[in-house]
């Protein structure tokens, strides 16, 4: 008898979720493309996080990554196209481009090998937190 009573339950519960979810609604997500000067802007004087680290843009030019306790100066720059790109022996040296785009919310999301990253903008720090 117990056991009857729980799989009801479980069923009402499956039941009553289904009927809940579908009312479910494919939720949009509008993201702003940023162009160089944008990035640029958001950038420069800011370190931007990494998982292991992250990277002080120093100028509109010149940066310094940081990953996983090494320290290595680079030369990157932004593009037009909402991403930016940088070389570095850190990372096997050859160039990485990084898009950024803008949420509604006004976070990130960062593309990088066909993943995309949340980054919320309070991360994203002023100066060279490292």
């Amino acid at each position: 008898m117990k056991i009857i009573r729980i799989l009801s339950l479980t069923t009402a519960c499956l039941v009553s979720g289904c009927a809940a979810n579908s009312e479910v609604k494919e939720i949009e997500i509008d993201l702003v493309a940023l162009t160089k000067i944008q990035l640029q802007e958001l950038l420069v004087n800011h370190t931007f996080p990494f998982s292991k680290g992250g990277m002080f843009f120093e100028s509109d030019t010149v940066a310094t990554v940081h990953w996983d306790g090494e320290n290595e100066d680079t030369i990157w720059y932004a593009t037009e196209d909402s991403t930016f790109c940088y070389t570095a022996e850190v990372f096997g040296g050859a160039e990485e481009c990084l898009g950024l785009k803008k949420t509604a919310s006004g976070d990130y999301l960062r593309e990088f090998e066909g993943k995309t990253i949340p980054v919320k903008a309070s991360d994203i720090k002023e100066g060279k937190t490292f």
